[in-house]
């Protein structure tokens, strides 16, 4: 929506088709970028899209959003987001290759924690070193959650454990409290 949500209209992305969308979010550094999740799309001509996470760029004269591939990310992505202290450093949850993490915007990507499932990352916008996810790895059919927090910037991961899976997660400015959407 461009006039505060009185109406809406769905993008065009790379490919055109209807993006099922799973996360977007707003680079905190440049208010005119953000990064937008898929899990794939359908398409007029029958065409399936495979899943993608795209960077959209506004122009502050038309409004118009320009949208690349951010090529690192491939798969089923649920979140994107950026550092508050570093925009190259993005934050990725997946179904099925967990936590991912990239240090040069979404070039190259790493995992973190194995193959699991995670679908919510959180920066701290106090503290650009500061990120936390929540993940999940299924044992037989029983998700065991965790969650992975980092102090240095994604360097070194630490794990914790935790009796719910978050499906969004918010760090509250200028506090250590943590809010998390779970069933």
């Amino acid at each position: 929506s461009a006039d505060g949500g009185q109406s809406w209209q769905k993008p065009v992305m790379m490919g055109g088709g209807a993006y099922f969308a799973t996360g977007v979010s707003v680079d905190p550094n440049d208010p005119l970028t953000m990064y937008v999740s898929c899990l794939g799309a359908y398409s007029n001509d029958a065409n399936t899209t495979p899943p993608a996470t795209y960077k959209g760029t506004i122009d502050p004269v038309t409004n118009e959003v320009s949208w690349s591939l951010l090529p690192g990310f491939d798969g089923m992505t649920y979140s994107v987001g950026s550092s508050p202290g570093y925009s190259e450093w993005l934050l990725s949850g997946s179904f099925f290759n967990g936590l991912r993490v990239s240090d040069d915007g979404g070039a190259t990507v790493r995992t973190i924690g194995g193959k699991s499932a995670c679908f919510a990352t959180a920066f701290d916008v106090d503290d650009a070193q500061f990120a936390i996810a929540s993940t999940a790895k299924v044992v037989i059919i029983l998700p065991i959650p965790k969650i992975r927090r980092t102090f240095d910037g994604g360097n070194s991961w630490e794990t914790l454990s935790a009796n719910f899976i978050a499906y969004q997660m918010v760090a509250m400015p200028g506090s250590d409290r943590i809010w998390a959407a779970s069933t």
